[in-house]
């Protein structure tokens, strides 16, 4: 009874955590639904991988001892992984060949991080995500 509790908590919390503006964005057509079982949902499409939504989840709640196979099952059938049609992003040969340095600095063990975003982190102080001082390297507190 109590494991049973546990995993409908356990779907309650990824559910809410994928429906999130930070996790998902809404489609905005009047035709964009899925329904599955006579239930129609407006879709909403990943604005991340599954593998970085898993991470952001666990580091949100710490308590939850989830895998990483048991948050895809858990995903709700409308919240739904962006394919290229539904790509709101670019894909541009800047930040594709940056990605592609990136991925290359990492094979050959030169830096630690594994996507530009990551990078940036690395870059920039604490909690001054993308801060163009820090960017530049102008910034007084992280020379």
């Amino acid at each position: 009874m109590q494991a049973k509790k546990s995993i409908e908590v356990m779907k309650v919390l990824v559910s809410n955590f994928l429906q999130e503006d930070e996790s998902s964005r809404l489609c905005p057509g009047k035709k964009d639904t899925v329904t599955l079982k006579k239930c129609k949902q407006q879709k909403r499409l990943l604005n991340d991988s599954l593998e970085n939504l898993h991470k952001k989840f666990l580091h949100r709640y710490p308590q939850c001892k989830i895998s990483y196979s048991i948050f895809c099952k858990l995903r709700p059938f409308w919240v739904l992984i962006p394919k290229a049609r539904d790509r709101d992003t670019c894909l541009c040969i800047t930040h594709e060949n940056m990605a592609l340095i990136v991925a290359a600095l990492k094979r050959k063990g030169i830096i630690k991080e594994n996507t530009p975003d990551e990078v940036c982190k690395a870059l920039c102080c604490e909690g001054a995500y993308f801060r163009e001082d820090c960017l530049i390297r102008r910034c007084n507190d992280c020379q």
